[in-house]
């Protein structure tokens, strides 16, 4: 291969003689890397100037032995070397304003994903948050006033009340129905301190709600929390109310009790035709004066309902028979809790009057002693006499024989041809 002939160097030229030096130098700071570790100082230097002599020599620049020495020398000085500068506010700066398009596009991705996100929250969080704010404000504020009027009424309503109680305190009452009235009376009275308390309660809860300020979220809800005690408070207190007033609605009533208990005895009684049922009528009438007198003016109630049932009683005639119609049962067999070993026979009955029509009567069972007014019931019998009324009825689906008895006008009982072997039922497989 040709080595192309080396171009003289004048080592007298200014600019290109210092980058020359530079290249020089530049050439000898790669070399030195191959040799620094081989060679000693002496030998590592010559191996440096050769080195670079022959790199040049290659190139086909002629480069002299001053000139190498010399970057040589400014090798050891690292006067070509590149020192960074110290790091400081300048230097940061300085490299901040270097790199401002990189870091602008930065900034403005940041500030987008700031934007992005703000306005998602926005959207999706803070809104709605404050309209569910707003409507909860705007919805207890109106509950407030509401309860306000409610509370204004109610308090009004109370006030009447205590008035009337002082005035019926101070009316004219028979003296058997004065127990009765006075237990009334201080029922209402208790009732109406119910109220009063769940009114003061109510108006203290109500000077809590409608404190607004702050307006945030907790107090928001808190008002709503006393708008809802104060709501129950309210609805508590209308309650005790309306306990005051029945009770005083029924004053009327129960000073005139005694003279309807009286009034209903003897029209009983007139239209009684037996001794058994005048007794029963003086017993009734009894007990529900002294119910009254005492003070239990629902016992007095119930005797006056009794003496009203008899006088209906009394005043009808009737039939009794044994049902015989198709889909109704004639006779049911039961087995009492108490006794699983045996079975009780019972045949269906009915009451009509001269026309045919239904009559209902107050039945007692004899299985639970619970009574129910029905129009079929089932007494019980013999089982040979079941077993008779069974025969009838399978000949040719008709029992021929249905008289079971009869209650003639001014009776409370009926006299029964059938003969019974106990009490009755009013409910079975197929109660009617």
């Amino acid at each position: 291969m040709n080595t192309p002939a080396p171009v003289p160097v004048d080592e007298n030229v200014g600019l290109g003689n210092v980058l020359l030096a530079m290249d020089v130098v530049d050439t000898l700071r790669h070399e030195q890397r191959v040799v620094s570790e081989a060679l000693g100082e002496e030998a590592r230097e010559q191996a440096l100037v050769n080195r670079v002599r022959r790199a040049y020599r290659a190139q086909g620049i002629e480069v002299s032995d001053a000139l190498i020495a010399e970057g040589v020398a400014k090798l050891k000085e690292q006067q070509f070397d590149y020192t960074p500068p110290p790091p400081g506010l300048g230097t940061g700066l300085a490299k901040a304003w270097i790199n401002r398009g990189r870091i602008g596009t930065g900034l403005a991705a940041v500030a987008l994903l700031v934007g992005v996100i703000g306005s998602g929250w926005w959207g999706f969080v803070e809104r709605p948050a404050q309209k569910r704010l707003a409507t909860l404000v705007s919805s207890t504020d109106a509950g407030i006033a509401d309860a306000t009027r409610q509370l204004t009424l109610l308090e009004e309503r109370r006030k009447t009340l205590a008035a009337r109680i002082e005035t019926e305190r101070n009316a004219r009452t028979p003296q058997p129905a004065q127990a009765a009235v006075t237990t009334e009376l201080d029922n209402a009275t208790q009732d109406l301190a119910n109220a009063a308390s769940a009114l003061t309660q109510a108006a203290t809860f109500a000077q809590v709600a409608r404190n607004r300020e702050p307006e945030n979220k907790a107090m928001a809800q808190s008002r709503s929390d006393q708008l809802t005690r104060q709501r129950v408070l309210l609805t508590t207190a209308g309650n005790e109310l309306g306990n005051a007033e029945r009770a005083l609605g029924g004053l009327d009533a129960l000073r005139t009790l005694p003279e309807t208990i009286t009034t209903l005895r003897d029209e009983a009684l007139a239209a009684a035709a037996t001794g058994d049922a005048r007794t029963r009528i003086g017993n009734t009438a009894s007990d529900a004066l002294s119910a009254l007198s005492r003070g239990e003016a629902s016992l007095a109630q119930t005797g006056v309902s009794s003496l009203r049932s008899m006088i209906e009683m009394l005043q009808q005639e009737l039939e009794v028979r044994i049902v015989s119609r198709p889909g109704v049962l004639s006779g049911v067999i039961r087995t009492p809790n108490d006794n699983r070993r045996i079975n009780n026979y019972y045949l269906v009955v009915e009451a009509v009057d001269g026309a045919g029509s239904p009559a209902r009567l107050a039945i007692e069972s004899e299985e639970d002693g619970t009574t129910r007014t029905v129009a079929l019931w089932a007494a019980r019998v013999s089982e040979s006499t079941f077993n008779g009324v069974r025969r009838d009825k399978q000949d040719d689906g008709i029992i021929q024989n249905d008289a079971a008895g009869a209650k003639p006008r001014g009776h409370l009982e009926i006299d029964w041809s059938l003969p019974r072997s106990g009490g009755f039922i009013h409910t079975w497989e197929n109660p009617r």
